[in-house]
């Protein structure tokens, strides 16, 4: 598979550095001609999703590759997935990007007749199995942050579950027009695992990009 792994900052030293190069425009002396600007990066919405174009690319950026809170698993105990481990060994976050029928969901099948919100449903059931059985009251809407856009985000739906000191939250987000999906998956032992997804949602975001250029 290739490495379609995004390095990045955190989320939030995205937001110091954009804040950081909006400040130095102050005291430009003024030119006769236009000078066009980057138009910002939007949020993605369940809707939004059959408009991106068919080329584009949806990329995991790891702000854990930077973080000492974090430790990349050399070895990932599940093939295709980028796996992180807390200093702390309490809690394990799992990163995957795919297409469709790579992590359950057929892409060739019910699908088609599915929205991005419906399929992102079916890609969590599939991701849990048989274990919590039926999942479908448990899901809840929620959203990554996207990749140095500031506050825009990207729709996804959730599930969490915690018994006994133990938990599992998974988060994930199908493009069905792209058969593409991404998926993070926090399990914590000893610790509560809706506060480590929070630190897990802040600091990994998700980049919506061109496909490549010919």
């Amino acid at each position: 598979m290739r490495n379609r792994m995004l390095h990045t900052a955190t989320a939030v030293s995205a937001l110091v550095l954009a804040l950081t190069l909006s400040g130095c425009t102050a005291e430009q002396t003024p030119t006769s001609s236009p000078t066009a600007s980057t138009p910002a990066l939007e949020s993605v919405s369940f809707s939004d999703g059959a408009t991106l174009p068919p080329d584009t690319e949806i990329l995991w950026g790891f702000g854990f590759a930077n973080d000492p809170g974090w430790v990349e698993v050399g070895d990932a105990p599940k093939p295709g997935w980028w796996t992180f481990v807390r200093a702390d060994k309490t809690c394990i976050a799992a990163f995957r990007d795919s297409a469709l029928a790579d992590v359950g969901v057929d892409a060739g099948g019910d699908v088609d007749d599915m929205n991005d919100e419906e399929a992102t449903d079916a890609v969590i059931a599939a991701e849990l199995g048989d274990e919590f059985g039926d999942v479908d009251g448990l899901l809840s809407d929620g959203y990554f942050h996207r990749h140095e856009a500031g506050e825009a985000q990207i729709a996804h739906r959730q599930f969490s579950l915690s018994i006994d000191g133990w938990g599992r939250f998974v988060a994930a987000r199908a493009f069905v027009a792209l058969d593409h999906s991404a998926i993070v998956v926090v399990t914590c032992d000893g610790a509560d695992v809706n506060i480590a997804a929070q630190e897990v949602l802040s600091k990994n975001v998700i980049a919506v990009e061109p496909g490549p250029q010919p």
